[in-house]
């Protein structure tokens, strides 16, 4: 998969939100979400985080920020410590996720799918990465 872009046109600022469904089997975890500008510079800290007890990974609509045409970079990690190992591969392919981002007259534009993932075996967790270049 590759890098998704969105145009955003006479806005400074976003928000973005995610969900993700399909977990049967996966304790989802959290995730975070970055953003890179086009000078290199990212934020140390993420622009948005799953909030304390929230058991589905979810990112609920941020509020606006200053995207400064650069890269929203979002990580999730889910637990697959109760998943079957013949079973891993399927369920993986029933995730469904759902990014969004929000122009500044709320309209947004929807990506359904992530960029990679890598499985850390030690810990029994997937990886999964999406960026979203803002142009």
């Amino acid at each position: 998969m590759e890098t998704s872009t969105i145009e955003i046109k006479n806005c400074e600022k976003i928000a973005t939100s995610f969900e993700l469904g399909g977990v049967q089997g996966f304790i989802p975890l959290f995730t975070r979400v970055y953003l890179e500008t086009p000078n290199g510079k990212s934020t140390e800290k993420p622009i948005a985080v799953t909030p304390p007890l929230n058991t589905t990974a979810a990112i609920i609509k941020t509020s606006p920020f200053n995207h400064y045409h650069g890269l929203l970079y979002y990580e999730t990690f889910l637990n697959y410590k109760n998943v079957d190992s013949s079973e891993l591969e399927t369920l993986i392919e029933r995730l469904q996720f759902s990014y969004k981002v929000y122009d500044c007259k709320d309209k947004a534009v929807e990506i359904k799918e992530y960029d990679n993932f890598k499985k850390i075996e030690s810990k029994k967790l997937l990886y999964f990465t999406k960026i979203i270049d803002i142009l």
